[in-house]
């Protein structure tokens, strides 16, 4: 049942922020293990747990998907009042007509909504987990960009598309990666409207920011709210690991936006909200655009998508803080919980308890940080790995192979 009281975050859904523990699909490293890391690395700095303090109220923006639960006789639990909304006419005259007016009348019917049932098991026997999230049209075709727990993180066992005329449609799930919280879903409908890729580089502290989505569910679908870039690059500590290179704006986002569209003045996408801070309203956290346009272009034009990986599982060095208590000399990175076998790091020789700290120069925070890196590789690619191994800082040159199981 979704969590009627906003601040008790422990009680948030936390789904699609990468390998990290406590997924069932993902190998885990347990919490007696992490310890045993703990110990045998040089403890230097005393508990640190000041950047955890921002995780303790951010929330995904389904935000945590709408979620209720039905039990196995299928009895609906209310998650909230119904509240009647008066319709109200708008009448501009000419010279009148606002950029976010201009905007809704272009990217609203590129938006949709998106609806999940779950199987779950509980004490009391199998049931179903409803979601309901947003999402962006963002190919003639029918392909939606939304976030990964929208879907469940691949595991929704049906998957319906709202149209903003009101239509459903049956949506298939193409892609779907958990350490980005990124997913396309496609849907069999011609005439779609679809919703232009802006460039979410060249955006600037100070720019317009709209927002489109279904708040607190499909009765207030595309809703738009306004407001200004209020940051850039920004990292996110949340439950479960890292979020970086994070757009933060002030339009007022709440559950049932993510997945929704961050839009700049033009109508262009420049991000998929997926993140609210709950000790204060207007401050919400978007993915930028260009993560996913790789992904999307490849989708598009071959159907499906063909990603690189080292061959590694791993828990965030936040994470891995944020459970033992405890600070390690190295602050961010990725420590290896296991490697599969014959994969690139097998072949490399990386090792269990190696803490990947970059990437051809670029610092990895966490593994979210990590599939941005891997993303703008191809098969065959050669990377160069900095780790810490013991007290040794060590360079590996790794050469990138086809994922083709649940490693990163």
């Amino acid at each position: 049942m979704m969590n009627e009281d906003f601040n008790n975050t422990h009680e948030f859904h936390f789904e699609g922020l990468g390998d990290y523990p406590d997924y069932d699909d993902y190998k885990a490293i347990d919490e007696e293990e992490i310890r045993k890391i703990a110990r045998e690395e040089a403890i230097k700095t005393p508990k640190g747990w000041g950047k955890f303090f921002l995780g303790l109220f951010l929330a995904l923006l389904t935000v945590g998907v709408l979620w209720w639960k039905t039990n196995v006789f299928q009895k609906k639990v209310a998650v909230h009042d119904t509240v009647s909304v008066p319709k109200q006419s708008l009448t501009l005259s000419e010279g009148e007509i606002t950029t976010e007016r201009a905007v809704a009348e272009k990217v609203i019917p590129g938006i949709v909504g998106i609806s999940t049932k779950e199987r779950v098991d509980t004490l009391y026997g199998s049931g179903l987990a409803e979601g309901v999230g947003s999402g962006v049209i963002v190919h003639k075709d029918g392909y939606i960009l939304t976030n990964a727990h929208v879907v469940a993180n691949g595991k929704a066992e049906s998957i319906t598309v709202r149209l903003s005329n009101g239509e459903n449609l049956q949506g298939k799930l193409l892609w779907t990666d958990q350490s980005l919280d990124l997913a396309i879903v496609k849907i069999e409908k011609e005439g779609l409207t679809t919703v232009a890729l802006g460039d979410s580089d060249s955006v600037h502290v100070g720019d317009k920011a709209i927002a489109i989505g279904n708040p607190l569910g499909l009765d207030l679908q595309s809703t738009l709210t306004s407001g200004y870039i209020s940051g850039l690059n920004r990292t996110v500590y949340v439950q479960k690991g890292v979020m970086t290179g994070l757009i933060q704006a002030d339009a007022a986002i709440n559950k049932g936006n993510s997945g929704g569209a961050l839009l700049n003045a033009k109508g262009e996408l420049i991000g998929i909200n997926t993140i609210k801070n709950l000790a204060g309203e207007g401050i919400g956290f978007a993915i930028p655009v260009n993560i996913a346009k790789t992904v999307i272009e490849q989708i598009t034009t071959q159907g499906k998508f063909k990603s690189v990986y080292l061959g590694i599982y791993g828990v965030d060095v936040a994470y891995y803080t944020q459970v033992t208590g405890q600070q390690l000399a190295q602050k961010s990175g990725i420590i290896v919980t296991e490697i599969e076998p014959e994969s690139a790091a097998d072949k490399s020789k990386l090792q269990r308890e190696d803490i990947l700290i970059a990437m051809d120069g670029q610092v990895l925070e966490g593994m979210n940080s990590l599939k941005k890196e891997l993303l703008k590789h191809k098969i065959g690619d050669k990377v160069k790995l900095t780790l810490i191994r013991g007290k040794d800082k060590i360079e590996k040159e790794i050469i990138l192979q086809e994922r083709t199981g649940e490693s990163q």
